[in-house]
């Protein structure tokens, strides 16, 4: 699988001369969330999908509560997480100044392992980012489904064959196994059909 870019310009302001700046940014796929990486684990180890969601619970609170004590926190092979601080001077009178000091949010540094994982990936550019069914492995495909389905209620089948690039047998293939597996239930029909997640 590989990650799809974009070149971006932008003009600098206050230059003199035009100048553009150009820099790549990720065309994202989507977002997938804690309840596609349960479903993930779960195929991938003994444990249910209800029990990676109470770790990832417990894992959460963890973080918080450690945080909130003063404590970074070490998260072997993602990364470093550690509060973000941030000041707010306010002038009362000509020579005093009040400074507030607040917990902005979190910092994120990322761990030498997951770097050297990515600094692995194949980037496409997007123009030329032509998907095949070939390209997606059955898994792949399905990610890019429930990636869809977290910030979408339904997907039509004319939707799933331009994320995933599948040939027309394969589309009917692939939504009658989830239909089959328990992942999706159709509803209406003709072009109306849309499918949900269970």
């Amino acid at each position: 699988m590989s990650i799809e870019y974009k070149v971006n310009r932008v003009s600098l302001p206050d230059s003199t001369e035009e100048q553009e700046v150009l820099y790549p940014s990720v065309v994202t796929r989507g977002t997938v969330g804690v309840k596609e990486w349960a479903e993930y684990a779960s195929m991938r180890s003994t444990l249910s999908e209800p029990d990676v969601m109470a770790a990832m619970s417990s894992l959460s609170d963890f973080i918080s509560h450690s945080l909130k004590m003063g404590y970074n926190v070490n998260l072997e092979k993602i990364g470093f997480l550690s509060v973000k601080l941030d000041t707010e001077v306010e002038l009362t009178s000509e020579q005093s100044k009040c400074i507030s000091i607040k917990a902005e949010g979190v910092h994120f540094r990322c761990a030498k392992e997951l770097k050297q994982e990515l600094s692995s990936s194949k980037l496409v550019k997007a123009e030329a980012a032509k998907r095949t069914s070939e390209s997606l492995t059955v898994e792949e495909r399905k990610v890019v489904l429930l990636g869809y389905l977290v910030e979408n209620k339904s997907i039509s089948s004319r939707k799933y064959k331009a994320l995933t690039a599948c040939s027309k047998h394969q589309l009917h293939t692939d939504l009658e196994r989830y239909m089959q597996d328990g992942l999706l239930h159709r509803k209406g029909k003709g072009r109306a059909t849309r499918y949900y997640k269970v």
